[in-house]
């Protein structure tokens, strides 16, 4: 038996990657999809001190519906003007003016957005990622009250906890110890805080999916979780 998460109607949804968490609405099973209008991530977030470079000639004409400082970032990573990017040049495009993102938030990224699964996202795909991020910003921003670019133990879990999740301080010991950077005061970045909550909400739809009867408690088979477990990795 395996007890998890108790309470399934509070709190703002934290979606894989159709869009961050609403406050006024929380289904932590469901998804929210982001808001039509993409306002773009520099805008939200200050955190992102650089300015797009102008875009560089490409062999690949820009979508019709292009946000110019995006293409401009699209064009200054896709050095090979192929109209992909690997994971190595997102990352580049998601350095944020204080570090880059780490490698694993950003497999991540690639792992969600990646439409062709070939491991190289095309510039639409790109554009979902800024605008996944612009809106994982703005929630973030409201936790990170000092504007460090990180956010300490009880910041972490105030965030989960208006997100729904009544998870105890050994969760959260565990999660800091897990993700929290030592060379910024044991605090957990903006990367690390998108990859925390995408994981929980797939372990918790995960868990939403066998526990049918809502008591917050399943019996699962040792191949089961084997599932679970590489389905979020």
């Amino acid at each position: 038996m395996y007890g998890g998460y108790q309470n399934y109607n509070q709190g703002a949804s934290a979606p894989p990657y159709q869009g961050a968490p609403q406050h006024q609405q929380y289904n932590p099973y469901g998804s929210q999809h982001p808001p039509p209008n993409y306002q773009g991530y520099q805008q939200h977030n200050p955190y992102q001190q650089q300015q797009p470079p102008p875009p560089a000639a490409h062999r690949h004409p820009p979508p019709p519906t292009q946000q110019p400082d995006l293409w401009g970032w699209f064009c200054a990573v896709d050095t090979d003007r192929s109209g992909r990017i690997s994971c190595n040049e997102l990352q580049q495009a998601l350095s944020n003016g204080f570090e880059k993102f780490n490698m694993q938030t950003v497999q991540m990224l690639m792992n969600l957005f990646d439409a062709s699964n070939s491991g190289q996202m095309v510039f639409d795909d790109f554009r979902k990622v800024f605008d996944f991020i612009s809106q994982w910003s703005r929630i973030f921003q409201q936790y990170d009250t000092d504007r460090s670019g990180a956010i300490s133990f009880t910041e972490i879990k105030t965030a989960l906890t208006n997100f729904g999740y009544r998870l105890s301080d050994r969760f959260y010991n565990i999660i800091c110890s897990r993700f929290a950077n030592q060379k910024r005061n044991n605090e957990i970045t903006f990367d690390n805080f998108i990859r925390i909550c995408v994981v929980l909400n797939n372990v918790t739809k995960n868990f939403q999916s066998l526990d049918t009867n809502r008591s917050g408690v399943i019996q699962i088979s040792y191949e089961q979780f084997v599932e679970i477990l590489f389905s979020i990795v």
